[in-house]
Formats: C-alpha cells, sequence, structure tokens
C-alpha cells in the first residue's frame, strides 16, 4: 500500500506524544500487531503539514533508495541508500523534513512492551549497542550488510501481511531478534573496524617519530631513503607513504630540509671551506653540494654566506 506520509518522531503535541494505537490510525500504517509492531514501506512523496504528531515507540527507519532530508535532536542530516536510523521514542527526537519522489525506505515501529517481552527469557543486545544510538541515532551501514538488513525488513512485512499464520508472534519475535541482532553486529563491526584503524594510524605516528629520529641523527651520513627504511624495517614504499600521511611533505623532502640547515649551520657558525662542508657532510664534491644547495635556497653556499656577513 502506497502511503503518503510526513514522519516525526519524538515531537510533543499538546504536551503529549501520540500513543501507538492513535500513531497507526493517523499514518495508516498498513500492517499492525496488536501486540506492539508496525512496520510499512514509504514509497510516495511527503507532504508537508503542521502540528505532526510525535511517536512514543521504538522507531527504525532504513533507506533503500532515493534520498531524504531529517532533523535528529536540532541537527540536520541528508540520508541516502544505506543509512539507518534508530531513535529511542520520547528519549530522542527526530523529525523527516523533505524526500525525493523515488524515495524507497521502511519504517518499523516497536513498542517498549513488546521489547520487553521480546527480551523476556534471553540476554538483552549489548550495552554498547544502545549507548552507541543514544550518542549517534544515524548511521551509515556498509554496502556488504544492505542486503540483510532489506532481508530481515522484508521477512518481518511478509510475516506481519499474513496474520491468519498460526505461529506469527512467534515469527514476528524471532525475526525481529534476527534483525535487532544484525544491527548489532553491524555497529560492533564498525567499532571494531575504527579501533584496527586507530592502531593503524598509532602504528604510523611511531614510525614518523622514529624516522624524525633517525634523521637527527644521520642526515650528515645518509641522504637516502632506503637507508632510513632499512633501519626501520619498513620498505621505501611504505616509509614515504606514512610520511606523506602523518607530515603531508615526503620523506625526501625532509631528508632535503635537515642537510640545508646542517650546511646553513656550518656556513653561519664556522669558516669552513665549501670542500670541508661538503666532506662532512658525505657530499661527493663541492660541486655537487652547491648545486643541491642552490636548487633549495635559489642561490649558492658562498652567496648565502657573504648575504649573512
Amino acid at each position: 500500500k502506497n502511503v503518503t506520509v510526513a514522519l516525526t518522531f519524538a515531537i510533543v503535541q499538546n504536551g503529549m506524544p501520540m500513543k501507538f494505537v492513535d500513531l497507526i490510525s493517523y499514518y495508516h500504517i498498513p500492517y499492525v500487531s496488536e501486540k506492539g509492531i508496525a512496520i510499512w514501506k514509504i514509497n510516495s512523496e511527503i507532504r508537508e503539514e503542521e502540528n505532526i504528531p510525535g511517536i512514543d515507540s521504538h522507531a527504525i527507519l532504513f533507506v533503500v533508495g532515493g534520498s531524504m532530508e531529517i532533523s535528529v535532536q536540532g541537527k540536520i542530516q541528508s540520508l541516502t541508500r544505506g543509512y539507518f536510523v534508530d531513535v529511542l521514542g520520547d528519549k530522542q527526537s527526530v523529525k523527516l523534513l523533505s524526500a525525493s519522489p523515488d524515495i524507497q525506505a521502511y519504517f518499523l515501529l516497536l513498542t517498549d512492551e513488546y521489547l520487553l517481552e521480546l527480551f523476556k527469557n534471553r540476554p538483552p543486545l549489548p550495552l554498547s549497542y544502545a549507548m552507541d544510538i543514544m550518542q549517534n541515532p544515524v548511521y551509515m551501514i556498509e554496502n556488504s550488510f544492505i542486503v540483510s538488513i532489506i532481508k530481515c525488513l522484508d521477512d518481518i512485512e511478509q510475516t506481519m501481511a499474513n496474520p491468519l499464520h498460526h505461529f506469527q508472534d512467534s515469527m514476528l519475535k524471532c525475526k525481529i531478534s534476527v534483525l535487532l541482532l544484525q544491527m548489532s553486529e553491524i555497529l560492533l563491526h564498525k567499532t571494531q573496524k575504527e579501533k584496527r584503524k586507530s592502531r593503524e594510524s598509532d602504528r604510523k605516528r611511531t614510525l614518523f617519530a622514529q624516522f624524525m629520529k633517525l634523521l637527527s641523527e644521520y642526515v650528515k651520513e645518509e641522504h637516502t631513503v632506503n637507508f632510513y627504511a632499512s633501519r626501520l624495517n619498513v620498505t621505501p614504499q611504505y616509509l614515504r607513504r606514512v610520511v606523506k600521511v602523518c607530515s603531508g611533505k615526503n620523506a625526501y623532502t625532509w631528508i632535503c630540509e635537515e642537510l640545508v640547515r646542517e650546511i646553513v649551520n656550518l656556513l653561519i657558525n664556522t669558516d669552513k671551506t665549501m670542500q670541508a662542508i661538503a666532506d662532512e657532510l658525505h657530499f661527493s664534491d663541492q660541486a655537487v653540494l652547491t648545486k643541491f644547495f642552490r636548487r633549495i635556497k635559489g642561490v649558492s653556499p658562498l652567496q648565502y654566506r657573504n648575504g649573512i656577513e
């Protein structure tokens, strides 16, 4: 059944959110169970209304196609395929602002009483899931999980569409449990992925710090990325990539800058000849040093020294 709706969740009307039964009637929700479940597909344009009632039930919104814009706790967010919204009734507020003509989305309502019954004789969902959605009720699901979420919601809808089935209530409990557990798995997967990224980022920062330490110790003798990569037991390609990510500059650029600092220090604070400086900094000869310095500074080492003097 196509339903043209304007969805607003947990928005207070006359000081009180609309009750579950009244909500079903207001939105003409096609599939409802007296146990406290309602589901339908949003597949038509949104009409704008004033004084839209709120919802006092656990609400799940999943966008399959098209796009929509919502306000969550006063913050506007744009949703496209794969976005999942999980709000906890009167504990959170969500308002649908607009939707494209080709919108395809699922909307599932679960009363608190139904959820208590659902988890009566079994372990509840991880506490981390409830805390995560309290902090961030809107998140993007990876492509690898989208099909499984659609299947879960389709299964629930098909079961709701057959009220004469002798085991409808038991089947709904199983299928809604599967959906909620799948949602928990998605968030746990996301959390673990973020932790892996964080550990990888920490390793990269540590490697960059080690590179900079080695550079200060060996730059007078060693001018190649290969040397520092070998000392750090990584490939030159990986070291270049890490240094670029951590600092925004190339590894060889760091080497050149440190070399220039050493040259400038010797030019200013000593009266050593160019050949002596070239020997101390392990350049093959004075001409190579001069060419290197001119490329970086735009003047020769002697011109630089004379300019300082």
